[in-house]
């Protein structure tokens, strides 16, 4: 649920910049960027063993 709602905004803040001037592959980079970095995040959660 998580990863979708950091897709979800990421192409929305790419669109929001592309619709304010910002150039379009900029605006794509970042979204990339916030969407490798969620799904980097629940990797990472997702391998830890929880401590009953």
């Amino acid at each position: 649920m998580g990863l979708a709602i950091v897709v979800t905004f990421a192409l929305c803040l790419w669109i929001v910049l592309w619709s304010i001037g910002a150039k379009s592959f900029d605006g794509a980079l970042l979204a990339l960027i916030i969407v490798v970095v969620g799904a980097g995040a629940r990797a990472l959660l997702a391998r830890r063993d929880p401590q009953d």
